[in-house]
């Protein structure tokens, strides 16, 4: 992450902090393209790349086998892997009636879904397993998703590259721009935490 002084407006920041009497902020290392967890509730179903490819179902055991072309749907926006069986279809249909990756995400949440930023298969194992999670509500409004397992903090828009943007004790999306207020608020909250009771008691 680059480090840069001087004042910081609430609209810019990201991770604020002082160092030598100087307020400074953590600009987050992104990601070139958006690769998202999809959960049902606690369970990890899917993790989506914002890449033309084909979205597979692959497990441990089968892995060689099932994510070969010809047995994924074929996509121009999407590239990706899905873990469990019992909700593939519902996310093959919304891949199959997006136009994109942004029309993607929207169809999911509204499916029931929730998005989470991914670490990619060196966090799987983490990240799947007995979990809990909980909804981040602005009523009468979803407006992200916290997981108690190891993961990032992002938002639907880019996900951070570093693990600066991380924490062991939970997982957070915000499904607000991030310049918004919401996700200055939960990226200052989630920055200070060091469990999912202290920020769900903050929020």
């Amino acid at each position: 992450a680059s480090v840069e002084g001087g004042h910081v407006s609430n609209s810019a920041a990201r991770s604020v902090f002082r160092r030598g009497g100087r307020i400074a902020r953590v600009l987050p290392n992104k990601l070139s393209f958006r690769i998202l967890d999809v959960y049902n509730g606690p369970i990890l179903v899917s993790c989506l790349e914002e890449r033309s490819g084909h979205v597979v179902l692959t497990s441990e055991e089968n892995k060689e086998r099932q994510e070969g072309a010809a047995n994924g749907l074929a996509s121009p926006f999407v590239k990706g892997r899905l873990f469990d069986t019992y909700s593939r279809q519902a996310v093959l249909q919304a891949v199959k009636t997006s136009s994109s990756y942004s029309n993607l995400l929207k169809r999911l949440l509204h499916a029931g879904f929730d998005l989470g930023p991914s670490n990619g298969d060196e966090g799987r194992v983490k990240r799947q397993g007995n979990a809990r999670c909980w909804r981040i509500v602005q009523e009468p409004i979803v407006v992200g998703a916290m997981w108690d397992r190891p993961g990032l903090f992002g938002c639907l828009r880019w996900q951070p590259s570093a693990s600066d943007f991380g924490q062991e004790w939970g997982t957070v999306c915000v499904y607000r721009d991030d310049s918004s207020p919401v996700y200055i608020q939960c990226w200052a909250i989630y920055q200070r935490c060091s469990s999912t009771a202290e920020m769900r008691a903050e929020l």
